[in-house]
Parts: structure tokens; C-alpha cells; sequence
């Protein structure tokens, strides 16, 4: 059986040059098969697009120092439907940070991205308690100018075994606070506080979260004391039940004037 194996080497140039490829010609006349195919070149104007893309990126632990053993990127263009991944290599006992590099190449249409696609960046873990909210990204002219990518860091997060409702803080307060929580799964969450009397005060409508912990200041729901009228309610208890999903819990708290 003859089997013939051709190299194919795709240049990105945004400009006109001459480029010179060296090296030792495939010559296998020898054995009695056939020779080499011959040297076929082709150039392709493309303007807003290109055939090759470059992606790099880093995956940043900022919650409890998660090993980066087994963790795989995957980068998905939403505009076309192809996708690469990557496995990330563990690089240390539990570093904080780990790169990644992709490379897409479409030696078909020579699209392999064009300015204005959404690259849609997520990672999986073998871990279940490890998680990160995918991230989107448009590609710009620059982007495809230089057939290459930094993208955003991507920031993985503890994925809780258990939703709970917390705590808010300060409390006693005066006029805002905090409302963390914790979800276990992804889940449209709601937030609602009442008087002591029971009447709702003010609705929350947090939206559709990812599973994830929802404590610091940056996640947590925040309530300014004022009512759904924009009103300052008075000093006094007052409630505020957590509903995601099937999940359902309540909590007081104080305001203090």
C-alpha cells in the first residue's frame, strides 16, 4: 500500500513580501512508490478575516488554592459552532495561576475567525467543587490583524455542596447591607424583605446565577433600605427570604437610625 503524507504550511501576512520555506525535499522514488506531490502554492485576499488564530489565556484561582491537575479549556466560536480544547498541565502544587494556549486554523474556508464572532471561553473540572462562569469575547479588527488573542482571565470558583442564605452584613445597619448566599446548582434567584408585619417591602430580583458562592461584596445582594417605591423605611426587623429553585429560607435583620 503507498501512502503519501503532505505538509501543509499556512503563512498570515498583512502584507506583500517574499517568504522563502527551506529544507529537505520528500524523495521516497527508492522503494518504487510513487514521488512526492509537487510544491502547489495559493494566496487568499481576505479582509475582516483569518485563517489562523492564536489564543492565550490565564485560569486564576482566588478562592482556596485549586490544583490545575486536570482542568481543560475549551473555546467555542459562537458564530461558526467550531470549538479547540486544551488540557492544562498541573504546574505546581497548588498554584494560583496556570496559562493556556490554542490554536485555531481553517485551511477550508480560511475562517477561523472574523471580526465581529463571540468566542465563548469555559473551563471543566473533574473536581465538582471547582467551577467558573464561561466567559464571551468579540472579536475585533485588531484581533484578526495580528491573528492573535490575549484573552481575559478566567477565575475559577468554589462550587458549594449545599444553597444556603447567610447572613447579611453589618447588621444592625444603616441604610445598606449585604445579603451573601450560596447555591449548588444554577438556579433564578429572588430575594424578598418584609416588615415585621409581614408586607412586603422590597422585591429583589437577583436573576439567573451559576452555581457558586455569593459572600463578598461584589456578589452578594445588596439591599439600600429603601422600599420599591425608592422610599427609606423606618428603623425596626425586618425579613428577607431567599427563593432558588426548590430552595426556599428566611433570616432577620435590623435597621438601626
Amino acid at each position: 500500500m503507498d501512502i503519501q503524507i503532505a505538509t501543509c504550511v499556512i503563512l498570515s501576512a498583512q502584507e506583500a513580501a517574499t517568504v522563502t520555506i527551506s529544507g529537505e525535499a520528500w524523495d521516497n522514488t527508492a522503494s518504487g512508490t510513487m514521488a512526492a506531490p509537487s510544491l502547489m502554492t495559493g494566496g487568499i485576499q481576505m479582509i475582516g478575516i483569518t485563517p489562523v488564530l492564536a489564543l492565550s489565556g490565564s485560569i486564576v484561582d482566588g478562592v482556596k488554592g485549586i490544583n490545575s491537575a486536570g482542568l481543560r479549556v475549551t473555546v467555542k466560536n459562537l458564530s461558526t459552532g467550531s470549538a479547540v480544547a486544551a488540557m492544562i498541565e498541573e504546574t505546581g502544587d497548588t498554584p494560583s495561576q496556570v496559562g493556556y494556549r490554542l490554536t485555531v486554523v481553517d485551511i477550508v474556508d480560511g475562517r477561523a475567525a472574523a471580526m465581529g464572532d463571540t468566542l465563548e471561553i469555559s473551563v471543566t473540572s473533574p473536581d465538582t467543587s471547582i467551577g467558573m462562569e464561561p466567559l464571551r469575547y468579540t472579536v475585533t479588527a485588531e484581533d484578526v490583524r495580528r491573528s492573535r488573542i490575549e484573552l481575559p482571565a478566567l477565575f475559577l470558583q468554589e462550587i458549594p455542596s449545599e444553597t444556603a442564605l447567610l447572613r447579611n452584613y453589618p447588621n444592625p445597619f444603616n441604610p445598606e447591607t449585604w445579603i451573601p448566599y450560596r447555591l449548588a446548582e444554577d438556579a433564578f434567584v429572588t430575594l424578598t424583605i418584609y416588615n415585621s408585619s409581614g408586607q412586603v417591602v422590597r422585591t429583589l430580583d437577583v436573576g439567573h446565577q451559576r452555581a457558586a458562592v455569593y459572600e463578598n461584596q461584589s456578589k452578594a445582594a445588596y439591599w439600600n433600605g429603601r422600599n420599591d417605591l425608592g422610599e427609606s423605611v423606618a428603623s425596626g426587623m425586618y425579613f428577607y427570604t431567599l427563593r432558588a429553585g426548590d430552595y426556599s429560607a428566611t433570616r432577620k435583620m435590623l435597621i438601626l437610625k
